[in-house]
């Protein structure tokens, strides 16, 4: 993006970008919600209880990024 981006139209420019910044913000806190819910639900569960739902422990932080770039 250039200077001359800006230089047209400054105050639409401006607001797109503080809209863009709040709606990625908005994303990102959604998903890290999902996150951590994920994760914090399947860390809690004994080895056996993970084992029984075929998940191995090491596996918990990949199923929730998973979850979490789905939206779940």
């Amino acid at each position: 993006m250039s200077v001359s981006d800006f230089t047209h139209h400054p105050a639409r420019s401006i607001a797109a970008t503080v809209r863009h910044l709040a709606e990625t913000l908005h994303s990102y806190r959604l998903k890290r919600a999902v996150y951590s819910r994920v994760f914090g639900e399947l860390s809690a569960l004994s080895d056996r209880d993970l084992a029984d739902i075929s998940i191995a422990r090491s596996d918990i932080h990949d199923i929730a990024e998973d979850a979490a770039a789905r939206g779940v």
